[in-house]
């Protein structure tokens, strides 16, 4: 019985350490022609993998759910199918940097959230 509760704690340890790394409120600005327009991306375990809600603060208090986040070996894919756009990063020392995209154009260059 000791066994199994030690191996639940280590596997919900790493579980945390993992989930941990990615889950939380990520805010930064998208550069579109000069103007700065904020972005907040609110990541959340699941039991399949993770829900992300978008924010855009300057156009709506509302959130906007996204249609998929995948994070796997440090790299974070967010698809917003309801405005056809998505966001591409890596995390590194903290920060995401990456790319947006909405329909085919890539909004400004890259982005730290």
């Amino acid at each position: 019985m000791l066994k199994r509760f030690l191996l639940f704690l280590v596997t919900l340890c790493f579980t945390q350490g993992v989930f941990g790394q990615i889950v939380g409120r990520w805010k930064g600005d998208l550069d579109i022609q000069g103007t700065k327009l904020p972005l907040v991306f609110e990541i959340k375990a699941t039991e399949n993998g993770y829900n992300t809600t978008a924010y855009s603060p300057k156009q709506t208090s509302m959130g906007i759910p996204t249609s998929k986040t995948v994070f796997e070996n440090n790299a974070l894919t967010v698809e917003i199918s309801a405005l056809q756009a998505s966001f591409k990063g890596v995390l590194k020392d903290g920060k995401i940097t990456g790319t947006f995209k909405q329909g085919k154009e890539f909004l400004g260059q890259t982005h730290e959230i």
